[in-house]
């Protein structure tokens, strides 16, 4: 026990003596003297001979910081000061020297000086945790968010399973307006943790949340080995390749999973979407039918079926997937809807019309659903339920221009009608072309309502500059080939007509009206 005090001593006298490492004769009676005044709480007397082994050995730091000591224990804090910063100028790497300086110039509210003490400590113990956080607690009360972020940073750097500082750094970087702010700092962490999953997590959200697709998704694939739900993670990266129209890298991540053991309604929905972008209609089938089977309380499956069928105008098994639907799902329109729509396309009118206001009574704001009945209504002369239908379309919007020219047009069409629903069918018409005056549709309209009612001079100019704007269009190139008769222009309605045959040649009205022109 002696031995270790002696050396423990010696050691004391070593930081004391640092030039010649054990004092002479004088400077060591001096220092007995003064250790044995301060142990006994005489300061007077020990600062008296401290001072003058001071002046011995101007460049000990010990003995700086033991008069400091002394001072504060009269209450002289500027002279203790003075102290602690010559002890610090001698030795910039004593952190406790440094954080006492450092916490005296906060208490004098000198945040300058004790950010540079800090500074300086940093600059020689760049990984000293403890001054990390003693930076972060002054930033803050300082409220220099960009400087918390960045030690923060360097913190998470030494301690890189620390979620809580974590979130911290979440947080800070959210409060600039510079997203490139946040993804520096993280790309940095990154840089010296490539397989931190926190900080490869972080920046795909990042990137994602700001709408670079093409970024987040190179970090969703790195996190891929160390997710511990990894098929979370390779659906989302499928996902975003279908958002940013690569559907084939999509499915070299959705093929294998679908043909794993452990397959889900995400998967198969994702495969749908490639395959359909992709134009993939076997394909397409093929899924559509797998879903029926493995999640028939899913609509997804019964939907693809029905809309692949439809465009291959497969309608017999459209209609029988959709009969199923119907009764699997009688809360959903649309299904009721699409079989509505295959009749309509068979001039089924009235089986068109019991699906059409089955699927109303479902969705009775729908305007698709209100404009496909009104069509249906029309061709079975119930036009007071085309008009109420076309009435409730147009209140709801009355800027839509194709609702405007169709219910024109539709009135203009009927076998019967009276000079004031033509009236109203022109102002309809005028509506529309007032909005859209470049719409080919619109102005044959229009020109067909003139024509309607014997302004021939009115049907002519519209439904010619129709024809200037699509010159394709049998019905307006007919409609034109009529006005000219009306003016007694038979040659110029006979080219029309054999224009508008070319186009379609079989039309057998077309047909009739060549042949009639014939025997002018």
């Amino acid at each position: 026990m002696i031995i270790r005090l002696l050396i423990l001593f010696f050691v004391l006298l070593s930081t004391i003596f640092p030039e010649n490492g054990i004092p002479n004769g004088k400077s060591y009676e001096y220092f007995m003297n003064a250790e044995y005044e301060r142990l006994n709480e005489n300061y007077a007397s020990a600062l008296s001979k401290y001072n003058y082994i001071l002046r011995k050995h101007q460049h000990s730091t010990t003995l700086h910081k033991t008069v400091a000591e002394i001072y504060f224990h009269q209450g002289k804090n500027s002279k203790a000061q003075n102290h602690l910063k010559k002890a610090f100028d001698l030795d910039k790497n004593d952190i406790e020297t440094g954080i006492m300086l450092f916490q005296l110039y906060i208490s004098q509210e000198d945040s300058t000086i004790a950010s540079n003490i800090l500074d300086t400590l940093l600059y020689h113990n760049p990984e000293k945790v403890e001054l990390l956080y003693y930076q972060a607690e002054f930033q803050f009360k300082q409220h220099d968010w960009r400087g918390l972020l960045s030690t923060y940073k360097n913190l998470f750097i030494l301690d890189n399973k620390n979620t809580e500082l974590f979130q911290k750094i979440l947080e800070i970087g959210k409060v600039f307006d510079d997203p490139n702010i946040l993804e520096n700092v993280l790309e940095e962490i990154l840089s010296h943790d490539e397989e931190n999953y926190f900080i490869l997590q972080a920046l795909a959200q990042h990137h994602y949340t700001q709408g670079n697709l093409e970024s987040a998704v190179t970090y969703f694939i790195k996190m891929i080995p160390f997710a511990e739900e990894k098929l979370v993670v390779e659906l989302t990266v499928a996902d975003i390749y279908l958002r940013i129209n690569q559907p084939e890298i999509a499915l070299q991540y959705l093929e294998p999973l679908a043909n794993s053991e452990n397959t889900t309604f995400d998967i198969f929905h994702l495969l749908l979407i490639a395959y359909t972008t992709t134009n993939n209609t076997s394909k397409q089938i093929e899924i559509g039918k797998e879903m029926v089977e493995l999640y028939p309380e899913h609509q997804t499956g019964f939907e693809t079926l029905a809309y692949v069928y439809l465009e291959n105008e497969d309608y017999i098994k459209a209609l029988e997937i959709l009969d199923n639907a119907v009764h699997r799902f009688p809360e959903r329109s649309l299904f009721p809807y699409l079989t509505g729509s295959i009749h309509r396309i068979h001039k089924s009118y009235n089986d068109a019309k019991q699906y059409f206001s089955k699927a109303l009574e479902l969705s009775s704001e729908s305007r698709t659903i209100r404009y496909a009945l009104a069509t249906v209504t029309e061709e079975l002369l119930e036009f007071s339920t085309t008009d109420s239908l076309f009435e409730l379309i147009i209140s709801d919007d009355e800027n839509d221009v194709g609702a405007l020219n169709d219910y024109a047009y539709m009135i203009s069409e009927r076998p019967t009608i009276s000079s004031e629903q033509m009236d109203y069918a022109l102002l309809l018409a005028k509506k529309a072309v007032e909005q859209s005056p470049e719409n080919p549709a619109f102005l044959d309209t229009i020109g067909w309502i003139f024509y309607r009612l014997n302004d021939f001079k009115n049907a002519k100019k519209y439904i010619q500059k129709s024809i200037e704007l699509d010159s394709q269009n049998t019905v307006i190139l007919e409609h034109y080939g009529d006005v000219l008769v009306k003016i007694d222009d038979l040659v110029t309605a006979k080219i029309i007509y054999k224009k508008a045959l070319e186009i379609d040649s079989n039309n057998l009205i077309l047909h009739d009206k060549i042949e009639q022109l014939k025997d002018e």
